[in-house]
């Protein structure tokens, strides 16, 4: 249900109707994202601003931690790649790490990357405490042949990192400045390094309206104002089922092609960060959601919650506005 193409330039247009959306239902989907502890949250609905709510002190500035939504944004890094033939889903990531290359990990392709399923061995619990987490994420060996299950791995992902400067020959978080946050007007984020070396899997701060602007390129199929910024066979690879190990899972974003939502449209797309950081995308109700709440660690209001729950509340809200 796709309607007229509205983009944001400097700031986003903001309706004044609730872009058709119910008001009750709107209320309803306030109160279950305050009750759960978001400090964000914006609803995009036919390129307007629907709804757009803030807690605990952070307003349309704030830049928050969202984890492993950052995955979804390195992956469309690959994207840009692919776009331009200069990478293949199906070669070898050895080209590019060079470790790689005198054993069994030569068989990692960029799709098993892309797709959890590179069988790299996960010391993801490790990670974090490496100095250079890039480094220490391509120097795992094999722990299963690639392709033949889904590990949701750091540790596999960080070679992302390595692909994208190899292929481009830019850092990512540049890269991705002139091919996506540049040309999509995103000023309010900040990508971690790791000596030096663009973090893939998590480390993005982001505010909820370039949030939001990531998920309304991807509603758009990658169109933005006029232009093809990433292709949309691009994005519909991307955001339906990756691998046959796990349907659910497409290229570093989570879909719903099997149910994995009940609730919710078969088109739905997610880019799912820890503690409940999303951007949740539903094609067929013209609709994002972002729901941000930052680093939840020891405070017991802030619950991981599910996109189907408030998702659900999302869709409630656009029928009822009919």
């Amino acid at each position: 249900m796709i309607g007229e193409e509205i983009y944001p330039a400097g700031e986003w247009p903001v309706a004044q109707d609730g872009a058709g959306m119910s008001a009750v239902g709107l209320e309803a989907l306030r109160s279950y994202l305050e009750a759960k502890g978001t400090r964000a949250a914006v609803v995009i609905r036919g390129g307007r601003i629907a709804a757009e709510w803030y807690w605990e002190g952070a307003d349309a500035a704030t830049q928050f931690p969202c984890y492993s939504t950052t995955k979804s944004v390195a992956s469309t890094a690959v994207g840009f790649l692919v776009d331009d033939g200069v990478l293949s889903l199906e070669e070898s990531a050895a080209r590019y790490v060079p470790e790689w290359r005198e054993d069994a990990r030569q068989e990692v392709t960029v799709r098993h990357l892309l797709t959890m399923t590179s069988g790299i061995r996960n010391a993801s619990a490790e990670l974090g405490d490496a100095e250079d987490r890039i480094a220490f994420g391509t120097s795992q060996p094999l722990a299963a042949p690639p392709g033949t299950l889904f590990d949701y791995n750091n540790c596999a992902c960080a070679a992302i990192s390595v692909i994208v400067r190899g292929a481009s020959g830019q850092e990512m978080a540049d890269f991705l400045q002139e091919r996506l946050y540049g040309p999509l007007g995103m000023t309010g984020l900040w990508h971690e390094r790791s000596a030096g070396k663009t973090v893939p899997y998590s480390g993005l701060r982001i505010t909820a309206r370039d949030a939001a602007r990531f998920g309304y390129l991807f509603l758009r199929r990658g169109r933005w104002a006029g232009r093809q910024i990433v292709s949309g066979a691009w994005v519909d690879q991307a955001c339906g089922a990756g691998s046959a190990v796990n349907p659910d899972y497409g290229f570093l974003w989570w879909v719903n092609g099997r149910g994995f939502w009940p609730t919710l449209p078969r088109d739905a797309f997610s880019a799912q960060g820890m503690y409940g950081n999303n951007v949740t995308v539903f094609p067929s109700q013209d609709l994002v959601v972002v729901r941000l709440i930052g680093d939840a660690a020891g405070d017991t209001r802030n619950e991981t919650t599910k996109v189907n729950d408030y998702g659900s509340l999302a869709i409630q809200a656009c029928e009822g506005g009919r």
